[in-house]
């Protein structure tokens, strides 16, 4: 089990966030927080189960400066990932936030899908929000309403490139929010692509803006 999903009674992402307290670490820092993640969440969909609710709110920072992945809520585990529908097969609770919902769980029949079904590729969507919440201390489309927020993610309207985040970074983000859920990178590409030249941030000299 990696240290992402060690035992850990830190402060949360979000709170972090709002008192800016990321924004005094540099761009390697937060990649790291990034990486963090990426692992704590291939470890779960290595063991067949979907977290269903990723979030600034959810992660927490411990004591050692490592993000950590809480609150397994609405998680599930996929029954038998041989099978070629299991990619389908996930809770149906439409609880969680809908500023990380993926398009196809707001519209499934557009994608699809006969109903709403949480699944890896919609983690995936939610990690790549989760990087843009990193990099702009807010929630994605913050200046935005619910219902503003889940017509324009079907219209295809996703954020845009912080300016401290590295292109890489942000190509590697802009594949995990793709919207057919079938072409999107899996976390073990995600962690693999962070760990390769050009994606993470080589130092802590790079201040956040």
């Amino acid at each position: 089990m990696g240290t992402s999903l060690r035992a850990c009674t830190g402060r949360g992402l979000s709170q972090c966030l709002k008192r800016r307290t990321l924004r005094h670490r540099g761009r390697g820092d937060v990649d790291r927080l990034l990486l963090d993640i990426a692992q704590g969440l291939e470890y779960l969909h290595s063991v067949d189960v979907i977290h269903g609710d990723l979030r600034g709110s959810n992660i927490l920072i411990s004591d050692e400066g490592n993000a950590c992945l809480s609150d397994f809520g609405l998680a599930t585990m996929i029954p038998d990932t041989d099978s070629t529908t299991s990619m389908l097969l996930s809770s149906s609770s439409h609880a969680g936030s809908v500023r990380w919902f993926a398009p196809e769980l707001i519209q499934p029949a557009s994608f699809g899908l006969q109903r709403f079904v949480r699944t890896f590729a919609s983690d995936v969507y939610a990690y790549a929000l989760v990087c843009i919440e990193l990099y702009t201390g807010e929630p994605p489309f913050f200046q935005l309403k619910d219902p503003a927020v889940l017509l324009g993610v079907i219209d295809g309207m996703r954020p845009e490139r912080p300016p401290s985040m590295s292109i890489p970074l942000f190509e590697l983000v802009t594949s995990a929010w793709a919207a057919d859920f079938r072409i999107r990178p899996n976390t073990w590409d995600i962690v693999c692509a962070l760990h390769s030249s050009g994606v993470l941030s080589s130092g802590y000299d790079h201040p956040m803006v």
